[in-house]
């Protein structure tokens, strides 16, 4: 029995110790709305005798399975290190987000930077996310095993040759190893030097000092159109060899290339070792192999003398346009040992979509009807369409798709069906409308966008070009309209005779039956306090059509000190681009001042309280061909007088108590120092409790004084607020206010005399300040009490409470409540205490 119960501690002892797991990671295929197959792959040592024919896997939705290892494994991988297959097929119940994970008590032991790593679970997972929104979902692939080795004190580059089937992106970060349960390694760390590139995923580590295993967990998250939809935890474990003086390759490649649907890719690559005589092996990982992708013209690894090269070369077609780049991986290595040194380099191809042909755009009344040939691939979404007023010198670079908004243009329709045509309507006569469109695929991929296309539309309807102020007035005032005639008109279409509808805002003001007669002067209107807006229609016997409404010029005016600012408005089909302002000079003449391009203007350098008189003339045009330039139109007169409506600057200000004297010393700066030349007086603020309003304590001129004594106070608590006046009555805000509190003392003796000889007579305090009432209780030794008040000067004669006969001498206890007063309110402490009586014979007391 000994003997079995030996051979039984010795057996779970080892397998309690066992050094095992070195390497892993959990991938996954979604085959269904919720139902995925995985594969986990484990790297182990191949002489533990740990070895796992089973392992037990959570698939996260409170289910676990025991896994079979696939058939022909464990597989050799290398020296001492075995490569482990188990795969499964699972159906969640529903959508959500599920943790894949497995947790194997046997990580390998020694392991530099995890403390006692033998007893340290190994645990990789995978996070899935079903969403039927986002569409299914694989995990990425990772085409670099785990597992590597490093050359001490030379630098080190993996990549884990990461690839996304659905073309979402990836995001690589390092994190810390898991154990039990999932949470950090305790005490685990990274060495100095080491860093991840977490676009490519490049790891470097620059560069190990010291021999040994070391294990790295690498996140790789997934993405798509923003939204979270996966990650994969990987556990890759580095030994790092003590090596000979060598260099690793270098590999020579252009890493980012963007190819159009049909044109034929050719690119280099080679690779070359400084060290003379060296080996060099070139080898590509790609998912973009499985694709009828880039030829290589090496299909295995090529091997040479000091250097190596070949070409790839590829002919996308419509079904490879993504958002996402293709990567290819290249690996370059030497035949140093025992550790073989390589390079890296990655490469993204772009694959894009080529533009919409043959856009035409045609003209007809007020809208433009656009069409285009259809971009030839069957995954195309729809088409973003693109307008501009007048032409861009816009030119998209050989790799640029879509149309980014620093061309100029707004996007005025995105479809989602593979229509051809669109038709943009409510336009502007006048304007030239210039268009290109872009074709967009299902994950957000846009092709390279059109040619522009320009058009105008024709003449058929009336163009204002002039509505200007003529006279300015509350009641005679006037403006000046003028018009285009509608040039291109169809008359076979539209017969005469024709007549004009003029409109001010919404009400008809005029018919001229004169088509040749293009021009109008509204009067009797209120141009002084009113902008008013006009639009002409053309008639034969029924409405041929209308211009686009245009306004007068509206302008106002801001007085501020020794200034004013002209501010204005118009709404016109055609553009502005000028303004000049214009001053009276003499009564009735007016000079042009100034020009600007804003629709604001300030006339500074002005005398406070003197009127100032202004006019602003615009000046614009239209952007299509065939109309008068410029076109220039004048705003109604408006007369201001500035005047000084900024406040001084407001003091800062600060407060000393002094509570013995029962005064506060308010001191502040002088504001008219630094920004305000005009400074009156200042104005303080006072109020005693927080929950109070202010109020005016004094006015305080001449304005160089700036202090005073706020004296003769029960309580010095209170908050100040001080505010500067100018000469206009500008009064700068109740900002930065101070407050200072009391400082209650309260304290009792604890004796008295009441003898009657005038000599501590009664039982009072001292000292004592800023108290606002008390609640005292004084007991004999009996627990009777024989005093009471609130009364904070108490004043006890030594007389009993209930039939005033004096106390007998002895000692007397007392609880005394004291209500300090603060600014904040009432603040309470309690005193103890006794109080020997004394000068008293015995009575029934």
């Amino acid at each position: 029995m000994r003997i079995f119960l030996l051979i039984l501690f010795l057996s779970g002892s080892i397998l309690l110790h066992a050094t095992h797991n070195r390497a892993g990671e959990i991938t996954y295929t979604q085959t269904g709305k919720n139902t995925v197959i995985i594969s986990v792959v484990t790297y182990t040592k191949e002489s533990s005798p740990a070895d796992r024919p089973y392992i037990e896997l959570a698939w996260g939705d409170g289910k676990n399975d025991t896994l079979k290892r696939a058939d022909g494994y464990p597989k050799l991988f290398g020296p001492d290190l075995n490569i482990n297959l188990y795969e499964a097929t699972h159906t969640y119940p529903s959508s959500g987000e599920y943790i894949i994970a497995f947790e194997d008590p046997n990580r390998e032991e020694g392991v530099v930077n995890i403390p006692n790593s033998v007893n340290v679970p190994f645990y990789i997972y995978t996070k899935i996310i079903l969403n039927p929104f986002l569409g299914n979902n694989n995990s990425p692939k990772l085409l670099y095993p785990p597992i590597d080795d490093a050359c001490l004190g030379k630098a080190y580059l993996h990549n884990p040759g990461a690839y996304d089937p659905d073309g979402d992106s990836l995001v690589y970060s390092l994190v810390s190893c898991k154990g039990t349960d999932g949470a950090n390694v305790s005490g685990y760390f990274l060495p100095a030097g080491t860093s991840l590139n977490s676009s490519t995923g490049d790891f470097f580590w620059n560069a190990p000092n010291q021999l040994g295993d070391y294990n790295f967990a690498i996140l790789i998250d997934e993405y798509r159109d923003g939204f979270k939809i996966g990650s994969i935890l990987r556990d890759m474990q580095v030994t790092v060899i003590g090596c000979k003086p060598n260099d690793p390759p270098v590999i020579h490649v252009k890493q980012n290339i963007c190819i159009e649907v049909g044109d034929t890719l050719n690119e280099n690559v080679w690779a070359v070792d400084p060290d003379a005589g060296d080996s060099v092996t070139l080898t590509a990982v790609s998912a973009t192999f499985s694709l009828t992708a880039p030829t290589l013209l090496f299909s295995q690894p090529i091997a040479g003398i000091d250097s190596v090269g070949g070409k790839f070369s590829w002919t996308p077609k419509c079904i490879h346009v993504r958002k996402q780049p293709y990567t290819i991986l290249f690996k370059a290595h030497d035949n140093a040992k025992p550790v073989n040194l390589f390079d890296l380099k990655t490469v993204n191809i772009t694959v894009i979509a080529p533009a919409p042909k043959n856009l035409t755009a045609s003209p007809s009344g007020n809208s433009v009807m656009l069409s285009w040939a259809p971009v030839l691939c069957g995954s195309v979404t729809g088409y973003k369409i693109y307008r501009k007023e007048d032409s861009s010198s816009y030119l998209p670079d050989s790799c640029q798709t879509g149309l980014p908004s620093a061309a100029g243009y707004s996007l005025i329709k995105t479809s989602t069906t593979n229509a051809t045509a669109f038709i943009d309507n409510n336009l502007i006569l006048g304007k030239r409308y210039c268009y290109r469109v872009v074709a967009y695929f299902p994950d957000g991929a846009e092709s390279k966008v059109s040619e522009e296309i320009c058009v105008e539309l024709k003449k058929i309807v009336p163009v204002l070009i002039n509505v200007s102020v003529s006279n300015t007035n509350s009641v005679n005032g006037s403006i000046f309209l003028r018009w285009m005639k509608a040039s291109q008109l169809d008359t076979i279409q539209y017969p005469k005779p024709y007549s004009y509808k003029i409109y001010r805002n919404t009400t008809l003001i005029k018919v001229i039956s004169d088509v040749n007669d293009t021009t109008f002067t509204d009067t009797l209107i209120n141009t002084e306090n009113s902008s008013f807006k006009y639009n002409v229609e053309l008639w034969n016997t029924s409405l041929i059509g209308t211009s686009a409404p245009a306004s007068s010029i509206y302008l106002g005016i801001q007085s501020v000190d020794k200034a004013l600012i002209l501010k204005w408005t118009s709404v016109t089909p055609w553009v502005n681009d000028t303004f000049y302002v214009w001053k009276e000079s003499t009564p009735g003449i007016f000079t042009k001042i100034d020009t600007t391009t804003s629709l604001s203007y300030m006339d500074s350098a002005l005398v406070n309280g003197q009127s100032y008189c202004y006019k602003i003339e615009s000046s614009g045009k239209y952007s299509g061909t065939g109309y008068p330039s410029p076109l220039l139109n004048f705003s109604e007169v408006l007369c201001a007088a500035p005047k000084d409506t900024v406040p001084p600057c407001a003091p800062a200000v600060s407060v000393s108590a002094n509570c013995d004297a029962g005064e506060n010393n308010i001191t502040w700066g002088n504001p008219n120092l630094t920004c305000s030349a005009d400074l009156l007086k200042f104005k303080l603020y006072y109020k005693d409790e927080l929950n109070k309003p202010y109020t005016l304590l004094k006015d305080i001129a001449p304005f160089v004084d700036t202090t005073y004594i706020h004296s003769n106070l029960e309580y010095v608590a209170g908050c100040y607020l001080i505010t500067a006046a100018d000469s206009t009555g500008n009064e700068s805000e109740l900002t930065g206010e101070v407050c200072v509190d009391n400082c209650p003392e309260y304290s009792l003796p604890n004796i008295f005399t009441p003898n009657g000889d005038g000599k501590n007579d009664y039982f009072t305090p001292f000292p004592y300040k800023h108290i606002q009432k008390i609640n005292l209780r004084i007991y004999d030794r009996w627990g009777r009490l024989v005093f009471q008040t609130d009364k904070p000067d108490i004043f006890w004669d030594g007389h009993f409470i209930e039939n005033q006969e004096m106390c007998s001498s002895g000692t007397y206890f007392y609880i005394c409540d004291v209500y300090q007063k603060m600014l904040a309110g009432p603040n309470i402490i309690q005193l103890k205490g006794f109080i020997e009586l004394m000068g008293q014979g015995s009575n029934n007391k």
